[in-house]
């Protein structure tokens, strides 16, 4: 093929990927505010499965909500999260959210500790058609400052955190239904628990922060972080765990 003719066809082939994303994004939707200027919201968490249903969720002055939107349809009211911030003070710290294409749905939140009661982990899941169900306790809450989900389809969770000493996980099992461990037929449910324990995949004391996570549909996940201190990361670090199996070394 002469340089003419190449030119011709990439020309063609971007033409075709730009038609196939044409679309105008819908008028924005205030979905809880104004907020006054001393108490401003933390940052949202949004995610959206393979069926166009997104999910977000903020903690708004110590309460954590949330919204929805299946495909095509609107977006529906906001709620609050049970037990995630009363005005008894309970409060809330770092959110995370995931939805997996088995509409299993999971929110996260760190509560802000009291002179009584100290800070908690804690995950609110729901099941397809359901409401979220009273939160579990994960792990302690304190100086937790990085939070995020993954659902796999047989209804697994896995929740990675980020605290002073290093970035840590645990997760709860799956109930697949269908196909190998519920990933054919994406319909599994969570089990009843409990969670593992929580595991250190970074070393300890090295400045690991700001984790992210991905996990599939069969189960496997990837967690990585940086590590460094003061603000000056030396390295990129990541663990692999296999759908089944344990955290491998990062």
């Amino acid at each position: 093929m002469n340089a003419l003719a190449t030119l011709a066809c990439s020309l063609a082939c971007l033409c075709g990927s730009a038609g196939a994303m044409a679309g105008g994004w819908t008028p924005a939707r205030t979905l809880e505010g104004p907020f006054a200027v001393s108490s401003p919201p933390a940052a949202p968490a949004v995610v959206m499965n393979g069926n166009g249903h997104a999910l977000l969720a903020w903690n708004a002055t110590g309460v954590v909500r949330y919204a929805e939107r299946l495909k095509g349809a609107a977006w529906l009211p906001t709620r609050a999260v049970p037990g995630a911030g009363t005005s008894a003070g309970a409060g809330a710290g770092p959110v995370a959210v995931a939805i997996g294409n088995n509409e299993v749905a999971a929110i996260a939140w760190t509560t802000v500790a009291t002179r009584y009661v100290p800070s908690k982990l804690l995950v609110s899941l729901r099941l397809p058609g359901a409401t979220f169900g009273a939160a579990t306790e994960v792990a302690p809450g304190t100086g937790i400052f990085g939070l995020r989900l993954g659902l796999a389809c047989d209804g697994g969770v896995t929740l990675l955190w980020n605290d002073p000493t290093g970035v840590y996980s645990s997760s709860l099992g799956g109930v697949g239904s269908g196909g190998t461990g519920g990933y054919a037929a994406c319909d599994g449910r969570p089990g009843s628990g409990p969670w593992a324990a929580p595991a250190l995949l970074s070393a300890s004391h090295v400045g690991a922060s700001l984790p992210d996570l991905a996990v599939n549909d069969a189960g496997a996940a990837l967690a990585v972080w940086q590590e460094g201190s003061g603000g000056n990361p030396a390295v990129i670090s990541a663990a692999l765990r296999p759908a089944g199996g344990g955290w491998m070394p990062a």
